[in-house]
């Protein structure tokens, strides 16, 4: 099994944060344990977003409680952030919110998954 980077897949953030510029980890990595178990990946963060690997866009798939009080009640918070490289019109966000729903319990994506 390979050896995961110095410093993980999962960062810490300061927010509010500008959109942009986040360190990604590529899906097949997370999911093919590049990274260690991905259940522990994701039981480690606080925020998992999606980052669609052409556009940049970004799509949170957990956290929507944790960054209440930073988007609703202008404060500030430092979270662990697992940002996930992958394509948006395909089944890898349904796999991550899966996996997202198995560890945390639920995800935030505005859609259910099959």
């Amino acid at each position: 099994m390979p050896v995961p980077p110095a410093g993980g897949p999962v960062r810490r953030l300061h927010f509010p944060r500008p959109t942009g510029g986040l360190a990604t980890v590529p899906f097949h990595a997370l999911m093919g344990w590049g990274f260690g178990d991905p259940d522990a990946v994701v039981g480690r963060a606080d925020l998992v977003l999606a980052v669609d690997v052409m556009t940049r866009r970004e799509l949170l798939v957990y956290g929507q409680a944790a960054l209440f009080p930073v988007e609703f009640a202008g404060g500030a918070a430092d979270l662990a952030v697992l940002a996930v490289e992958l394509d948006l019109d395909t089944a890898e966000v349904d796999a991550l919110a899966a996996l997202v729903e198995l560890v945390k319990g639920d995800h935030d994506l505005p859609w259910e998954i099959a």
